[in-house]
């Protein structure tokens, strides 16, 4: 997935196990973008407005390198591990 960086559309690409290509230029989208490079997931291409060839590149580099899909398929998994809804709770419970 190509994207700005947006949080809900990396985590519902990342839920699904979508590599990405992040072009974020303002908000906490440099930062989205940075944690997808950081965790192995796609490609931060360091601004929010890439020339067309650095596009091209990234997202020739996330299809041919089986890594960061193999990452972010790791990661699906460990969000349909997870129970938001029972941790809440448990923290609730615990207060």
């Amino acid at each position: 997935m190509v994207t700005n960086g947006g949080y809900g559309g990396v985590q519902l690409a990342l839920h699904h196990g979508v590599p990405l290509v992040v072009a974020g230029g303002s908000e906490d989208k440099p930062a989205v973008a940075a944690r997808v490079a950081d965790f192995g997931v796609g490609v931060d291409l360091r601004t929010g407005r890439p020339e067309t060839a650095a596009v091209g590149q990234a997202v020739r580099r996330v299809l041919d390198e089986p890594a960061f899909r193999r990452r972010a398929r790791d990661l699906s998994a460990d969000y349909r591990a997870a129970d938001p809804v029972r941790a809440v709770l448990d923290i609730i419970d615990g207060a």
